[in-house]
Parts: C-alpha cells; structure tokens; sequence
C-alpha cells in the first residue's frame, strides 16, 4: 500500500477583531459572571494600582488555578479562575513583567490570538469577609465557547474542503494546477494513484462530497470506471468460483447452488473514513484516508490490490513553519544539548514540549508562554525530543511546533506556543487532580487493585486512558486496548458483594440488573454470536482478579462467562503490569 500525506494548513479563521480585548465590567458586582458577554464594557486593568507590581515566573506544566493561588498569597492580590480554566497547564518563563500585562498575556494565550485576544477577560468584584478588596477573576465568554466548537468541526470542514479541490483540479491541466491555489500537495497531483482519486471524484458536486464524509462511501461512475471494475469483477469471480469449489471438497455442500455471480454484491466505491483505527490511536482522528473498493486498476495486478489503493490526508498538519528559518546575520545560536542531555534529564522530560521550552527560556533568555497538554508523536506514543539541539530561537521553536505540532506567535519581546490541535487536547485531558491522586494511592499501595483500575476506567473517555493517562500515569495501565476499559466498565457496573460472588462460586447471569445483562449481551452478539439467550441466562460470571504472571512480571485480570457444566462460553482478559509484591 502506498499512503501519500498530505501536509495542510489549518487557519484559524474563527477569531474576530479585536475591540476591548480585555474589557471589565465598569461596575464591580457581588457575583462574578461565569460566562461573559463578548461586547462587556471597557475596563483597563492595567490601571488597577494592585497590578503594577513586577513578578518573575519561570513555572513548567502548572495547572493555572494553582499559579494563581499561588500569586495571590505572595502578591496579597486575589486572583481566581473558573473551573473550566483552572486546569488548564502552562509553561511561564518571565523576568520582571508587570501582573497586569502577566493577567493580559494569558487571555491572549488562552484564545489562541496573542496579539488580538477574545475570548478571554478578566472580572473583578469585591470579596466578603475580612478585609474588603477585590478579586480578579479569569472567565470565558461565549466566543471562547464557540471558537472551541468550531476548531473541533475543523477536522470535518477541512476535509470536505479539501476534497472538492481535489474535484476541481482533476479537469486542470499541468499549467491550470501551477496557477491554482490549494492547501492539497501539488507535487503529487501527477501520480498515477492521486490521479485515479481525481478521477473518481470528477463531476462530483458539493452534496455528494459532503455526503461522502458524512456516510463513508460514493458510488464510483460505472461508465468512467467500467474498464476497472471489469477487472475486479473477472479477478473475484475467479476467486469465488475456487473457494466454491473448496467448500465443495470439504464438506460436499455448495454455498452457491445458482452458481457463483458474476460480480460481488457491493457496488465500486471511493471510501473515506478518519485514520484512528477503530480508536486505538484518538490523535490519528485528525487525519482522513481514501480509498477505492471494487476496482482493479490493471489486469495484471492480483484482486487484494483494489482494497489496498489508498492516500491519506491530515487536515491539520501544517505546512509553513511559524518563524523564518534562514537565520538572520549576528542572530545567536542556542545550544541546548546542555540543558537537555545533562545527567538526571529523563527521557520523559525530553519528550516534553513545556521542559524542552523552559530550557529554550533559559538558555537563551526569552520570555515565554505557553499552553500544555500532554502530547503524543504523530503515530502515539511519547515524542522522542529535539532532532536538531542548535539553532537560533526561531529555528529551534519551529522544530518544536513540527515535532509536538504547536502554533507560535511573538507579541513584542514575548513568545507565545498552543498546540494546533488545542480543541481535541481538551477532550483528551486529565485534571492534576485525578493524576495526583491516582498516584499517591499507586505509591501507598505499591500498585493498582482491580476497584482501582475500575474506578479509572470509569471516570474517563477512551481517548484520555489511552492518550493522557498512558503518558502521565503508565502505571495505571498499559491501556492498550479499549476492549480492556469497556471491560473494566462492565464489571464496575458490579457492587463490591456482587465482584466477591464472581470471584468465589459465580454471579448467575439471571440474577444481574436489566442494564448489565443488557450490555452483556450486546458484547456476546460481537464475540460469541453462536450462543443462545437461553445458554447465557443459565450460566455464570466468573471473576479471577490480579492473577500473576511470573515470567513476564505482569498481572492479568480474567472475567469468564462459565456454562451450566463449568464449560467456558466467553472469556475477557485484562493485562497489566505488574508492581513490587502487590498481592
């Protein structure tokens, strides 16, 4: 299979102008606004003579609700957020900037738009109870709101974008695509295989490609394809007619006793489907992979060649590097093999795109704001790092943002960096307090019991257990499966006398809740469709927690589905690694 990625621009077209970015009600009220108009009046807090004073923060991953309280005790100044913002991580490093333009700065990292930030304000009221003085407040307002919504369609719109300019250049000669503007890779226009996608997608209007990304498939013109599809045809029926006879010799029944059509069932298609193989890798959502069913692009090729004919797409990758990469004459030249390969650096830490940039910060002296998620490599799994160690500021901040897939903008003499991808990080994310305290107890129990990993299982999505927890907490896993975590939510679906009865002598299926048997049942239909109703009602769960394997130094977890006579009808198996002499 041959996969052609295409590198595209996301434009973030969803920030509008900027008029009173940082606008305060006039009035101090009582209660703070949770969600702010986006056209509240103007109010300067760079008057405010509490926030004059300079502060130096040099602070890496910092959950901004805790940067906060933390500014408040030292400053004797209240600052607060609201609890959809005072998870959100940062990276600071600063020198003597005044509170103010500090409190300024995060709005504009927080909307994505530095230099022209909505969004984002700052409220402020009086607090009750001791000394009267006010409290500053950060809140989102419903534009935050709606750019969130808008950068999560992104994906969407992108590829519906993209692939009617797909359409439009396939009538185009060489000359007509040099002079076309397009975010598609025009060096590869001229290859056979895009070649066959134009094609495929020639003619096509605006409601059938909207309906392809919708529903997955479009029927391809059996006019402009008859010769392709006449070969697939020939090669399958070919193949039919020797597996017929197959069947035939082996148990003297014939699964076609009309005879073997001349043609499969389902019609010759252009495919499209999102690249996060079935979940397992959430990140890879973001990317889109076409492909042609029912077709054989020569008589010479064997039939398996149509269902391997695919490109791949990613709507959000990015093309253009977000600072000049010739460095300028007497420019600097940052090396941060010090900084990053010393001794007691982990390779966590390297993989890191907040450590990587505090150490950024500290060698070169630049202040810097950042907005941090855990972020995986292109294919999951942690980024390995740097490739390139020396370099000036720009070039080494543009080889970040390829690597973790950042934006960048400087904004006078400060730097900002937010991921490309910031909608969908959010999704992924998990709050410090969830990883904190799932550590804490890891470490007091030298590792996880099987409440615990149930407990997480059900407090997050797939994509966070897979993406955010498996990098901030490996030793919750390894969750490399979402059969696992579904699993693991069945059974926390369970009482704690219920698990105790599987565990010993079996659950009887017909004693569990209408919900569970539900969800049982919808499971066997996939895995075990050969059983009946009436065998599964009879039978029992049976549960064998932490179970030890010695050799590979992991533990499995088995839940069994046991028949009348102790025979096993299903079986789910759960791994995970193995901690110090966890019982």
């Amino acid at each position: 299979m041959r996969e052609f990625l295409a590198v595209v621009c996301l434009i973030f077209g969803m920030i509008g102008p900027a008029t009173n970015s940082f606008a305060l009600p006039a009035e101090r009220s009582s209660k703070p606004s949770m969600l702010l108009s986006p056209d509240v009046p103007a109010f300067s807090i760079q008057t405010e003579q509490m926030l004059q004073t300079p502060i130096s923060l040099e602070e890496t991953d910092r959950p901004l609700g805790d940067l906060l309280n933390d500014l408040s005790r030292k400053l004797d100044v209240s600052l607060a957020t609201v609890p959809n913002t005072e998870d959100q991580r940062v990276t600071l490093h600063l020198v003597a900037q005044p509170l103010y333009q500090v409190m300024t700065r995060l709005c504009g990292l927080l909307s994505h738009s530095p230099s022209a930030p909505q969004g984002y304000a700052w409220t402020t009221e009086i607090s009750v109870g001791g000394v009267s003085r006010p409290v500053y407040r950060l809140v989102r307002d419903s534009h935050s709101l709606s750019e969130e919504a808008a950068a999560l369609d992104s994906p969407r719109r992108k590829a519906v974008a993209l692939l009617r300019d797909l359409r439009n250049l396939a009538p185009m000669n060489a000359e007509q695509r040099s002079k076309h503007k397009s975010d598609l890779p025009v060096g590869y226009l001229e290859d056979p295989e895009i070649k066959a996608f134009q094609k495929a997608l020639a003619g096509a209007s605006d409601k059938q490609i909207d309906a392809l990304v919708e529903n997955g498939t479009l029927a391809l013109d059996p006019v402009r394809f008859a010769a392709e599809i006449a070969h697939f045809n020939k090669s399958w029926h070919a193949a039919a007619v020797r597996q017929r006879q197959s069947l035939r010799s082996q148990s003297g029944r014939d699964p076609s006793p009309g005879g073997v059509p001349s043609a499969p069932p389902e019609p010759a298609v252009v495919s499209f489907h999102w690249n996060d193989e079935q979940g397992e890798h959430p990140e890879g959502a973001v990317d889109f992979v076409l492909g042609l069913r029912g077709i054989q692009m020569a008589a010479d090729l064997p039939p398996g060649y149509a269902e391997s004919h695919n490109i791949g797409i990613s709507p959000l990758r990015k093309l253009q590097p977000p600072f000049p990469t010739t460095a300028r004459a007497g420019e600097p030249v940052i090396d941060l093999t010090p900084f990053l390969r010393r001794a007691g650096v982990t390779p966590e830490q390297r993989g890191d795109v907040g450590f990587t940039l505090q150490m950024l910060a500290k060698a070169s002296g630049i202040s810097l704001y950042q907005e941090e998620f855990f972020k995986t490599g292109f294919r999951g799994g942690r980024p390995r790092g740097l490739w390139r160690m020396k370099g000036t500021v720009a070039q080494l901040l543009n080889t970040i943002c390829a690597i973790w897939q950042y934006d960048a903008q400087k904004v006078g003499n400060d730097y900002f960096l937010w991921s490309s991808t910031w909608a969908q990080d959010r999704l992924y994310d998990v709050s410090d307090r969830l990883i904190v305290r799932w550590r804490d107890r890891f470490q007091k129990q030298n590792g996880f019991t099987l409440n615990d990993r149930i407990e997480i299982a059900g407090a997050l999505t797939w994509p966070q257990l897979f993406l955010t927890l498996k990098m901030a907490l490996p030793e919750s896993g390894p969750w490399d499966g979402r059969r696992d975590a579904e699993t693991l939510r069945f059974l926390g679906g369970f009482s704690t006398p219920e698990r105790e009865v599987m565990a010993g002598i079996g659950l009887p299926i017909a004693s569990i809740s209408a919900s569970q048997r539900t969800a049982l049942f919808n499971t066997l239909r996939k895995d075990a469709p050969q059983l009946l109703e009436a065998d599964i009602l009879r039978a029992r769960l049976l549960l064998k927690p932490d179970l030890i394997w010695e050799a590979e130094g992991r533990k499995r977890t088995d839940l069994t589905l046991k028949s009348e006579t102790f025979a096993t009808l299903w079986a789910a198996q759960i791994s995970f690694q193995a901690v110090g002499n966890q019982r």
